[in-house]
């Protein structure tokens, strides 16, 4: 895992605040609601993993994010780095994925000279995520004509913001009891193995 100073204020303070406005909402009945299985290990049950390609250069590629959860899921932020030369992130889609619907909050950030994605969604106490698998992100890259071969590597980072907050990869479940709850899921990195 990597770090990264950022001069903006971290998605990470956002998400916290949206879990504190989130968990005081309630039910119907005045109390947050227990999984269907009525345990959650220290992961939530959520495994989180990028795909690993093969690319050439001068070429646009998708790179899916996977993820199996084991939580009804109200918010994440995911930053990521991307290591190489010779390419840029060209945008982030939800569209088809577990995560296609009407978020509260739904910022993404990408930073083309740090090579980083900062992604943060939060949802409200209707529409949260139910437990489920599949793609929860689409990556867009664009690698250069002249890019060279190459490993470029996908992995989660920490970005510190220089007023000292932080934006690091979790998930957060406001339906347990007690809560809300913040997960890290178990992460694989992903890799695009670039060849001309």
């Amino acid at each position: 895992m990597k770090t990264n100073h950022v001069g903006s204020l971290s998605v990470f303070l956002i998400l916290a605040l949206i879990c504190v406005f989130l968990s005081c909402s309630n039910d119907d009945d005045g109390s947050p609601t227990t999984p269907n299985n009525g345990t959650i290990d220290s992961t939530g049950g959520t495994t989180l993993w990028i795909d690993t390609i093969q690319a050439l250069s001068g070429s646009q590629v998708k790179v899916d994010v996977n993820v199996v959860t084991g939580f009804a899921m109200r918010g994440m932020t995911l930053p990521l780095s991307f290591s190489g030369i010779s390419f840029y992130i060209d945008s982030v889609s939800f569209v088809g994925t577990i995560f296609d619907g009407d978020p509260l909050v739904d910022t993404i950030r990408i930073d083309s000279t740090a090579k980083t994605v900062d992604i943060l969604k939060a949802y409200s106490t209707d529409h949260f995520i139910e437990p489920d698998s599949g793609v929860l992100a689409s990556i867009y890259v664009t690698l250069f004509d002249l890019a060279p071969p190459q490993t470029i590597e996908i992995d989660t980072i920490t970005i510190e913001a220089e007023n000292g907050s932080i934006s690091r990869m979790l998930f957060t479940d406001t339906t347990s009891v007690p809560y809300p709850r913040t997960i890290i899921p178990v992460f694989r990195p992903g890799v695009i193995e670039v060849s001309i």
